[in-house]
């Protein structure tokens, strides 16, 4: 923001042209050609105005996180099964009239507009800066309107709390009639925890070389269809597997055992690595993003016992507990121990005597 105010001279109008956008590039030590500049330029510029603004340029680069666009269409879904007639792939006002009370609109006390009126220019507002003012919000304009209030947002967390609040009195129709909150937002820390315990409880099952290898084969046996992806169902079956039990649904009849992951914080680690919005989750690509930062030959957050001849302890940072059995590959203690568990090398006794030969 500060180097678009700099670079913002001719005229000051709170947008950047052609010639400040690659002023402010150098600036930024990213020093481009002129046909990269026209290239990147065009990216920014979406209305095709000649012009860059702040919001264009943080919209152009903060699309929306999995976890923020899980919400956006959480909502969308629920609006739109709630019209009458039932889902039309757009909203009218017929979709906002249960949840958005026009009665203490102050228009609408004074008179100088109806509740109808009121609620179209409610429902306006969601169409976007880009949308045709038509009264009716389709997918696209939705997302495009939640793109631009994300952009300025940083944390997810501020993000999911703000859309909580705001639909607070959208409702879903439970099996047994009750009625509750039609989305609920989970913390990512309580996200992290589960996938913290996740690669903890992939390690206690493998060796300490191939955890990844480990998870990508139990969820390829979900995987009945060999389509290389798994939905949530084939997911939280995944996790079973793994010793994490997934609290039953509300409504499915099935006694909740104690302890467990809510189905929240499962569909929130799901929405984190299904980037498409797709509801499948390529689970090759899940393995390898859970061990990115980590060697493949590591287990999880290693800690060394303080004897460094001693077989390796394997602590988890989380916990502080010992999470699985000593690792002796590759250890110091193995090279002082007279090669007695170095089997390609002979006996001791034999060695002795090829020496006096």
């Amino acid at each position: 923001a500060k180097h678009s105010k700099i670079c913002d001279t001719q005229p000051q109008d709170g947008t950047l042209n052609r010639d400040e956008f690659q002023k402010c590039m150098n600036i930024n030590k990213m020093p481009l050609n002129a046909d990269e500049t026209d290239a990147l330029f065009s990216v920014f510029d979406r209305d095709g105005g000649g012009g860059i603004s702040y919001e264009e340029f943080l919209q152009a680069l903060r699309r929306l996180t999995p976890a923020r666009r899980a919400l956006v269409v959480r909502v969308f879904d629920v609006l739109d099964r709630s019209q009458p007639g039932g889902s039309k792939g757009k909203l009218t006002v017929d979709a906002f009239k249960d949840v958005y009370s026009t009665s203490k609109h102050p228009k609408v006390q004074s008179g100088a507009m109806t509740k109808q009126e009121a609620l179209r220019e409610f429902l306006s507002a969601f169409e976007g800066s880009r949308g045709n003012r038509d009264g009716v919000v389709t997918w696209e304009e939705w997302l495009g309107y939640y793109e631009e209030v994300s952009a300025s947002i940083d944390s997810d967390d501020y993000f999911g709390q703000m859309m909580v609040s705001t639909w607070s009195h959208l409702k879903r129709k439970n099996a047994d009639g009750s009625r509750s909150a039609a989305i609920t937002y989970v913390p990512s820390s309580e996200v992290e925890r589960l996938q913290a315990d996740l690669k903890a409880s992939i390690y206690q099952k493998s060796s300490a070389c191939d955890q990844r290898k480990v998870a990508e084969k139990a969820f390829k046996v979900m995987d009945l269809d060999g389509s290389g992806n798994v939905s949530m169902g084939e997911f939280k079956k995944a996790l079973e597997r793994f010793g994490l039990h997934v609290v039953p649904e509300r409504d499915s009849g099935v006694r909740a055992p104690p302890g467990g992951y809510s189905q929240e914080v499962v569909a929130a680690l799901f929405a984190r690595f299904d980037a498409d919005g797709s509801g499948a989750l390529e689970y090759k690509e899940f393995c390898n993003s859970l061990y990115k930062n980590e060697r493949e030959s590591e287990a999880p957050l290693l800690h060394h016992t303080r004897d460094p001849r001693r077989p390796t302890q394997m602590r988890s940072a989380e916990t502080g507990k010992l999470i699985g059995k000593p690792c002796y590959q590759g250890n110091e203690w193995l090279k002082e121990s007279n090669h007695i568990f170095d089997f390609s090398r002979p006996p001791r006794g034999v060695a002795l005597q090829q020496s006096f030969r």
